[in-house]
């Protein structure tokens, strides 16, 4: 491990970058028990010159030449003191940074979507969604802000006293941007606000509302005039008087509106911890980031989406209570500063020594076994986990399975279409860096957790703190030929299982989550997972233990037939040879790889004309029920 005393934060002057990187940065330093400084830099070339500046930093292996960032940058007298992470946000700071960064030997953190910059220069990225590509790349979700629970405490007391006085029903936060090169709001957009702000004040709400720099003048004159006083508890109008009184509404709201324009606003709306409406406008052009954003806070049930039409009636409903909306159950800048952290591999707290494991468990159509599978998790020893659950869009209620989210170490997230397992374990995945877990163990909604695994599995990481991935057996039903692990050591996973015969059969995963970074199941390949384990077994050796930690059914109820004797597409018998192909180039010296690599290509003309004799009726492709994976 790196010791690091000092952070940098690159400010490039705009005020919403300036929040991700800062509020990273104060986690981090916290963390790491290290200095923070800001170093403010602005960039001067005009807009058709900086695709220059990002020529020459591609030539510049070393970074850019004092003489050259004065030319574009404005820069203090004093230069920067050095610093063991440099931490930025932005595109008009990013080239600096990176040559501060590669001069100094630094680690470069980026905070945001990286596009369209080079995030193959950057250590570590943590942007909403996962960058392809990226090997240290972190899925934060939403943006970060200098929002908390724990910060803004306390903020609005002031401001909820004034609504108990005013005897209203439901107080709420109104947080109001304006126009975008995706949302355009139209007369009838701000008329149907108004309308079920009045509507709702009728009823007993109040309202703690905020206009913003986006917010057309006339448009925030309209809202002023049209909404009724009596109904507002505190109003920041921005054109008139600019204030920033957003923590003490975030603080003293029970439910938070937003319209859905601005990221930074939706990011501080859930990271206040309250229920979060995100209002949708009639006209809305593709926003890439910000509609995957909602889509993955609709999955998590942290935010819900409602259109300005129909705001009053939703409210009225299930949209407004607390009970249908996960929560955070941490605050997300630490949670990101400590994966963030592992990443760099720099000082790790004491805290470390008890790791949190988060279990991984995709679902579909099984709430019964789901319900199992919880209690199998409360049974354990060992108190520090999360479960991460993703209901793989399922016909059936998965009412009787809410009562036990209370627990606030269960986080349940669904998906709208069926996509197989493997992607509702990427999606637990990504979660599992906001939730600070440190360990991730794979199991099935059918399968059980016997009571002391994650204990056995903890004491086993503090015997072998280098160990990064664990590998223990299961029990209950087996498949033909399966072998135990009859005594611990290292085990290498192409020896022992792609090209051998000792750890053949079901097992049990542990495997520490900065491992994972760039690693993900293939999707398109459903029931599959060699393209997950493959990539972690050149990075790391496995550490076998003869513990059975996990009881298993196969071919019960929700049987999922994903394998097939017979290739059933061409993906499929691609898949037959690709994964020897993927071991020839992770282990070259693996001469069974060659051997597998032939076999399988000898055989795929038979492949290929059996899928053609199916696809045209003369020989039907027989399916089999898949055996349980690796997982």
């Amino acid at each position: 491990m790196t010791e690091v005393s000092r952070i940098l934060v690159i400010d490039e002057g705009s005020p919403g970058h300036l929040v991700q990187s800062r509020g990273l940065a104060r986690a981090l330093a916290a963390h790491c028990r290290a200095d923070l400084v800001e170093y403010r830099v602005r960039l001067t070339l005009r807009g058709f010159l900086r695709p220059l500046l990002r020529l020459a930093g591609t030539l510049a292996r070393r970074g850019l030449s004092d003489r050259l960032l004065r030319l574009a940058y404005q820069l203090p007298a004093e230069p920067p003191p050095p610093a063991g992470v440099i931490v930025v946000s932005g595109g008009r700071g990013f080239h600096y940074a990176v040559s501060l960064a590669r001069r100094s030997g630094a680690r470069l953190v980026y905070c945001g979507d990286p596009a369209p910059l080079p995030a193959r220069w950057c250590d570590v990225v943590l942007s909403p969604q996962v960058v392809p590509g990226h090997p240290r790349s972190i899925a934060s979700g939403l943006l970060l802000t200098d929002i908390a629970p724990g910060e803004i405490a306390g903020a609005g007391a002031g401001l909820r006293a004034a609504f108990a006085q005013g005897g209203g029903a439901r107080l709420a936060a109104l947080l109001i941007g304006g126009d975008s090169r995706s949302h355009r709001y139209t007369a009838a957009d701000w008329t149907q606000l108004v309308e079920a702000v009045n509507r709702l004040g009728e009823q007993g709400w109040r309202w703690l509302l905020t206009t913003s720099r986006r917010t057309p003048p006339e448009v925030e004159a309209r809202l002023r005039r049209e909404i009724r006083a009596d109904w507002l508890v505190g109003a920041v109008w921005w054109h008139a008087a600019p204030e920033r009184l957003l923590p003490a509404f975030l603080d003293a709201a029970e439910i938070v509106l937003v319209t859905r324009d601005s990221l930074s606003m939706l990011s501080e709306a859930v990271a206040a911890g309250k229920p979060a409406v995100a209002l949708r406008p009639q006209t809305v052009s593709p926003a890439p980031v910000i509609d995957a954003a909602l889509r993955q806070a609709g999955r998590e049930r942290s935010m819900r989406e409602v259109a300005f039409a129909d705001l009053a009636t939703r409210l009225q409903g299930p949209d407004s209570a607390p009970e249908n909306y996960a929560l955070p159950a941490v605050d997300l800048r630490l949670a990101l500063a400590r994966a963030t952290a592992r990443l760099l591999a720099v000082n790790p707290p004491p805290t470390e020594k008890t790791p949190v494991f988060g279990i991984v468990v995709p679902t579909c159509n099984r709430p019964a076994h789901l319900i199992e599978a919880i209690r199998s998790l409360h049974a354990q020893t060992y108190p520090h986990w999360k479960m991460l659950i993703c209901d793989d869009a399922s016909r059936v209620d998965y009412a009787p399975v809410l009562p036990w989210l209370a627990d606030r170490r269960l986080r349940m997230m669904r998906l709208e279409s069926n996509g197989g397992p493997n992607r509702a374990r990427n999606l637990c995945i990504d979660r599992a860096w906001r939730e600070g877990c440190d360990h991730i163990v794979f199991m099935d909604d059918e399968d059980r957790l016997e009571p002391r695994a994650l204990e056995v599995a903890a004491a086993m990481l503090a015997a072998h703190p280098e160990a990064g991935w664990l590998i223990s057996n299961t029990c209950g039903d087996s498949e033909p030929g399966q072998r135990a692990i009859t005594a611990e050591g290292r085990v290498d996973w192409f020896a022992d299982y792609v090209y051998g015969r000792r750890l053949y059969g079901a097992k049990t995963h542990v495997i520490a989550l900065e491992r994972l970074a760039g690693i993900r199941f293939d999707d398109i390949l459903r029931g599959e997972t060699w393209h997950f384990f493959q990539p972690l077994a050149a990075r790391t050796r496995a550490w076998a233990y003869p513990f059975p930690s996990r009881r298993i059914r196969y071919r019960d109820d929700g049987t999922t037939q994903t394998n097939t004797r017979h290739p059933q597409s061409w993906r499929e018998i691609h898949s037959r040879y690709a994964r020897h192909l993927q071991a020839i180039r992770l282990r070259p010296q693996c001469s069974a790889a060659y051997r597998h690599t032939l076999l399988e290509l000898l055989k795929t003309p038979q492949r290929l004309l059996r899928l053609v004799l199916a696809a045209t009726g003369r020989g039907p492709v027989g399916r089999t029920e898949s055996p349980k994976g690796t997982s």
